[in-house]
């Protein structure tokens, strides 16, 4: 929905990407796919604001308030307040009031959300700082390139499914705090499974190397629970390789007959030696061989998101590196537990084990 000058409702354009029209008037169809209006009552993608004029100045007759809620699907017992211009937020947000001097609009991909999923939260409006409080952790908003506060939401691919609520607390240009919460629905995922027999020596390990594995797994642990208080990354993700992908992401791995952890990234198809890009801006903050995933490099792009590349044949860059998107960064290799070579390409956001091909998709989109 676009706003008029005159502050008259106009059905313009959807927000997303694709930029698919809405009709003119409100009796035309509206078309269901993938990607239309949010409301309470509507579980898919993005956001718009009704702005309507002040009382005692009509509506045209085919764009009555009441035909206008029920083209957006507003329960008729939600109220809307006509006291001069003012804002009704249908961004996945309950009934409420905005003023004209501060609205502000979220903008979400879907109240849908999938164990694994990545998606990118928007606040547009009168905006000096937002912060949001999602599954009991902190969601930084920080300004982007595009004019938004944005946040991005990570849900851990074994993430119990539920609805559940994501609270947002914005601060305005004079220090007015509003709040608002977004019901969200946490949805299962079905993931790969696969069934594979290996040499129990393969299998088994000493004490010395139980203690080793340990220490490696408190130390990534320790990493995922490190908060910069700074945004790095900027607009779109690349791909660090341009293989195809040999191991899916949350793949359930059963290892002779034992049912092992899924798997957290993604396995990247590529040839011995090919140069490996950071996929965004950020910084070095691991660099160290390890004895499952070998020679391994974890950026930390800011804000509780890191991506990770493991079974690397060399190095390209020393541990506190600040990169940008595509350098270089290592060569594919096949260091650590594994049979031949790939890249294993995996992202945490606020330690939830996310799909990083998610970072490709919906992070950082223009309208």
């Amino acid at each position: 929905m676009v706003i008029s000058p005159k502050g008259r409702p106009e059905l313009g354009r959807r927000v997303p990407p694709s930029g698919a029209a809405l009709p003119a008037a409100a009796d035309a169809p509206v078309p269901r796919g993938s990607e239309s209006l949010i409301n309470p009552s509507m579980p898919s993608t993005t956001c718009a604001v009704l702005r309507l004029r002040p009382p005692g100045l009509s509506l045209p007759s085919q764009l009555s308030l009441f035909r206008v809620m029920q083209f957006m699907n507003i329960p008729l017992r939600n109220e809307v307040r006509l006291a001069g211009i003012v804002a009704l937020s249908l961004c996945l947000l309950g009934p409420g009031k905005l003023t004209a001097e501060s609205p502000f609009a979220i903008f979400l991909q879907s109240s849908d959300l999938f164990q694994g999923d990545v998606v990118e939260v928007r606040i547009q409006g009168d905006v000096s700082d937002a912060r949001g409080i999602f599954l009991n952790r902190e969601i930084p908003f920080f300004p982007d390139e595009r004019g938004y506060f944005s946040a991005l939401v990570g849900l851990d691919l074994e993430e119990r499914p539920r609805p559940t609520d994501f609270a947002i607390q914005v601060r305005n240009r004079t220090g007015e705090v509003k709040q608002r919460s977004i019901k969200l629905h946490i949805r299962k995922r079905d993931f790969a499974k696969e069934s594979i027999s290996v040499s129990t020596a393969f299998d088994s390990f000493d004490e010395a190397t139980k203690k080793r594995i340990d220490q490696e797994k408190a130390l990534l642990n320790q990493l995922w629970g490190t908060f910069s208080d700074r945004r790095l990354w900027e607009g779109r993700f690349v791909s660090p390789v341009a293989g195809a992908v040999s191991s899916p992401f949350g793949l359930r791995r059963i290892i002779n007959g034992i049912p092992r952890a899924p798997h957290g990234g993604v396995d990247l198809k590529a040839s011995l030696g090919t140069e490996v890009a950071a996929t965004n801006h950020g910084q070095v903050v691991l660099r160290d061989e390890l004895f499952f995933s070998g020679k391994s490099i974890v950026i930390d792009h800011g804000s509780g998101l890191y991506t990770m590349y493991f079974h690397l044949a060399d190095y390209l860059v020393e541990k506190g590196s600040v990169l940008r998107k595509g350098d270089r960064i290592g060569a594919v290799g096949m260091t650590g537990r594994v049979t031949g070579p790939h890249l294993h390409w995996g992202a945490r956001v606020a330690g939830a084990r996310v799909n990083p091909l998610k970072l490709l998709e919906s992070i950082g989109v223009t309208e």
